[in-house]
C-alpha cells in the first residue's frame, strides 16, 4: 500500500495539540497560587467583552405599580347626599356658571339620580385651586382608565371602560372648547400639559350606553399627575368624575347631568376619584355594590363558622386597649414602627394622631340618630374625609363669627354628642392643628392654636395623600 510521507512539517492539528498539552504542561508545574492567579487572569479576559457591553443574562422588566383597592365605603362617603367638601378650595369665577357650580364646595349639585329612556355617558374634569389661578403648574395629567356602570331593575351594566376618546380645555365645561393633544405613554395610558387657568373636560364616546331608565349611576377615572416632586407638590389641581344623560343619538343638546363627584387632589399616585348619583339608601348600595368595589369586613360584620364544633367554647374576650392621652389611637400602636398603622407617635400626646370628627360637626347633623351615617364620629382614620372636615371650618377662629359656610370655632356640640368630656372643648379645636416640629416626622401635629386656617386643611391633607394613618 503506497504511504503518504511528510518530511520537515507537522500538521496544523498536532502544532495545536501540542500547544495546548505545552500550555497545561507549564500551567501544571506551577505552584497552587499561581496557578490561581492564572485562573483569575483567563476568567476576567473571557468576561471583559460581556461587562464592556453591559450583557446581561436575564431581561429586564418594568415594575409594576402597586395597585390601589376601591372600596364600597370610599364610594359612598362621596355620594351627593353627603354634600361633602372638594379637597381644594375652587375659585368662584363669575360668568362661568360650570365654574360658579362646582366652586359651592359641595359635589352632586346637578344631581337627578332618575332618568328615563336614552344614554349615559361619562366624563370628567380637571379644576383648579383658587390659590393657583395664574400660575403656570408645569405638570401633566395623567389618566389610565375611565369606567362605570348604571343600575336598572337591580342589576349593574357596564357604561363604558377604557380612556376618553373627547378631550379639551375650556374655560367653562359649557363653551369655548379647544382640542388637546394626547400624549400616549409607555404604558398606554394618556397625558395631557395642563393649561394656565383652563379646566380640562374629557369624556367617552356618544351615545353611550342605551338605558331605559336608571335606579343609579357609577362613574370613576384612575389618574395622577406627571412632573417634578416640586412642581406636583405645589400644584393645586383636583379631579371630578361625572356622568350625563343624554338621548338615544347622544346630541349634546339633551344632556341633562346625573351628577359629578366630589373634587379630589390630584397627586403623584394613581388615585381612584368617584362618583355615585342614587337615591338608594347606603345600605342598599352595600347590600347590591357595583363590580370592582372591595367589600371591607368590619368588626361589626358577622363571622361565619367554618367547620362545626360539638361543644360550644366561650371565647376570652380581648383586653382593653389603653389609650393613655385619649387621641382615639391606642398606647401599643403609638408606639409601633409604622406611622400609617399610628405609630411613631407620643401615646401622652392629645394632639399628634390628627383624629377628627367627620364629616364637620354642624347646626344641622349633630342631633341626627346615632346610627344615621351623616352623625359626625370618629373613624380612628386619617383619609381625605378629615382634610374635607377641616376645609369646612377654614376662616373660623376663637372669638370670630361664623364663616362663609356657617360653621364656627366656638360651638360646643361636639361636647353635646359626647365626643369630647371637656364642656370648654369647642368645635372649631376638633379641626385646629399646628404643624409638626420634627420636619421629618411631618404626621405629628400639634395642638390648637385658636384659627383653623387652609394650611390645616392642606398638612392633613399632606398626610392622607402619603398614605394616611389607620388606627382601627
Amino acid at each position: 500500500m503506497t504511504q503518504i510521507l511528510s518530511f520537515g512539517k507537522k500538521s496544523p492539528k498536532v502544532k495545536k495539540e501540542n500547544l495546548i498539552r505545552g500550555f497545561f504542561d507549564v500551567f501544571r508545574s506551577q505552584d497552587k497560587f499561581t496557578r490561581s492567579i492564572i485562573v483569575v487572569v483567563l476568567l476576567i479576559v473571557a468576561s471583559t467583552p460581556f461587562i464592556v457591553a453591559n450583557r446581561q443574562i436575564f431581561t429586564p422588566k418594568a415594575q409594576v405599580p402597586p395597585a390601589f383597592i376601591n372600596t364600597i365605603d370610599q364610594l359612598i362617603a362621596t355620594r351627593p347626599d353627603h354634600a361633602n367638601l372638594h379637597a381644594v378650595h375652587l375659585p368662584d369665577l363669575p360668568g362661568y356658571p360650570m365654574w360658579s357650580a362646582y366652586s359651592w364646595g359641595k359635589h352632586g349639585t346637578e344631581d337627578n339620580k332618575t332618568h328615563g329612556s336614552g344614554s349615559v355617558n361619562l366624563w370628567l374634569a380637571m379644576l383648579w385651586d383658587q390659590s393657583n389661578l395664574n400660575r403656570n403648574p408645569n405638570v401633566k395629567i395623567n389618566i389610565r382608565r375611565m369606567y362605570g356602570y348604571v343600575l336598572n331593575n337591580g342589576t349593574w351594566t357596564k357604561i363604558y371602560d377604557g380612556l376618553p376618546t373627547w378631550y379639551v380645555s375650556t374655560v367653562d365645561t359649557g363653551c369655548c372648547y379647544t382640542d388637546l393633544v394626547a400624549t400616549h405613554e409607555a404604558d398606554g395610558s394618556l397625558s395631557f400639559v395642563v393649561p394656565k387657568n383652563l379646566m380640562l373636560h374629557m369624556s367617552t364616546p356618544a351615545p353611550g350606553l342605551r338605558i331605559s331608565g336608571s335606579q343609579a349611576v357609577v362613574s370613576v377615572v384612575e389618574a395622577r399627575l406627571l412632573g417634578t416632586a416640586v412642581d406636583i407638590a405645589s400644584s393645586k389641581l383636583a379631579l371630578s368624575a361625572g356622568a350625563d344623560y343624554r338621548d338615544a343619538a347622544g346630541n349634546g343638546s339633551s344632556i341633562v347631568q346625573s351628577g359629578f363627584g366630589q373634587g379630589g387632589q390630584l397627586t403623584a399616585d394613581w388615585q381612584p376619584y368617584n362618583m355615585i348619583s342614587t337615591n338608594l339608601t347606603d345600605a342598599q348600595i352595600r347590600a347590591n355594590p357595583p363590580p370592582g368595589f372591595l367589600q371591607v369586613v368590619t368588626a361589626s360584620s358577622p363571622t361565619p363558622t367554618l367547620t362545626p364544633k360539638p361543644t360550644a367554647i366561650t371565647p376570652t374576650p380581648p383586653p382593653v386597649a389603653i389609650d393613655s392621652d385619649g387621641d382615639g389611637c391606642p398606647d401599643v400602636k403609638e408606639l409601633g414602627p409604622d406611622w400609617h398603622r399610628g405609630g411613631q407617635r407620643d401615646p401622652n400626646s392629645r394632639w399628634d394622631f390628627s383624629e377628627m370628627p367627620v364629616p364637620a360637626i354642624s347646626a344641622t347633623n349633630w342631633n341626627l340618630p346615632v346610627d344615621d351615617p351623616r352623625r359626625p364620629k370618629f373613624d380612628h382614620v386619617i383619609s381625605a374625609a378629615d382634610a374635607q372636615a377641616v376645609y369646612a371650618y377654614v376662616g373660623t377662629r376663637k372669638g370670630g363669627p361664623p364663616n362663609s359656610r356657617g360653621f364656627s370655632y366656638d360651638t360646643n356640640y361636639g361636647y353635646k354628642m359626647g365626643l369630647t368630656n371637656d364642656p370648654n372643648f369647642t368645635d372649631g379645636m376638633f379641626y385646629d392643628r399646628t404643624p409638626s416640629t420634627d420636619s421629618v416626622q411631618f404626621w405629628r401635629t400639634g395642638p390648637p392654636k385658636g384659627a383653623v386656617t387652609e394650611s390645616d386643611a392642606s398638612l392633613i391633607f399632606s398626610i392622607f395623600s402619603k398614605g394616611g394613618s389607620n388606627c382601627k
